[in-house]
């Protein structure tokens, strides 16, 4: 009798985790779709001198963008998103870590939105195949395993709030295995975003 009232509180706690884990989650996803909405206003809105400059290093970029290698391309994606899923890691390991990685989505969304919105507007439609080669799959892919990333973080972080009230040890085992599988998916994902830009930016004209 006791077993399967056992194994009841067991289904109960896992369906519980489950749906904390979803809510986490919907909760970054929709934090990085505010920020893409805001980054993409934030750059209809700015004029002037602001808008001249970024749409200047903007141009700069597309004009050398093609003629950078397969490892320049890597590095140029890879290492803005290494340097967001280093503070990531980082910020699981302390107790009071939620601001930062809620921000982070944000912050993520914010430059996709803006690049996406200068690109728009620097060349109109024509700006969709740079978009759909150059900018739109490696930010999908690094923005779900920053998703991913920042949940397991914050239920780390929130185990070492609960532990250092009750006190017990806390196993980061877990945590720093996803994060080491995410690692290793983040660089096939810029190696692969590298490779497909190598071989196909060749077949469009880059813009002018």
């Amino acid at each position: 009798m006791l077993l399967p009232m056992k194994k009841g509180r067991g289904i109960v706690a896992w369906v519980h985790s489950a749906q904390l884990l979803d809510h986490r989650l919907l909760l970054l996803a929709l934090l990085f779709l505010l920020g893409t909405a805001c980054g993409a206003l934030a750059a209809v809105r700015i004029g002037g001198e602001d808008a001249s400059l970024a749409k200047g290093a903007l141009r700069i970029y597309l004009q050398t963008h093609p003629t950078l290698s397969m490892q320049d391309r890597f590095m140029q994606t890879m290492l803005p998103n290494l340097a967001l899923l280093g503070v990531v890691f980082f910020s699981g390991f302390c107790a009071v870590a939620e601001p930062i990685l809620l921000f982070l989505p944000f912050f993520k969304g914010l430059g996709f939105g803006m690049i996406t919105s200068f690109l728009l507007q620097q060349s109109g439609i024509s700006a969709v195949k740079v978009i759909a080669i150059s900018v739109f799959p490696v930010t999908l892919w690094s923005s779900a395993l920053l998703l991913l990333a920042c949940r397991d973080a914050g239920l780390l972080s929130s185990g070492i709030r609960e532990a250092s009230r009750r006190g017990g040890p806390v196993s980061t085992d877990r945590f720093c295995a996803m994060m080491l599988l995410y690692f290793l998916l983040l660089c096939i994902g810029c190696a692969v975003q590298a490779w497909s830009g190598v071989s196909l930016w060749s077949r469009y004209l880059p813009l002018a």
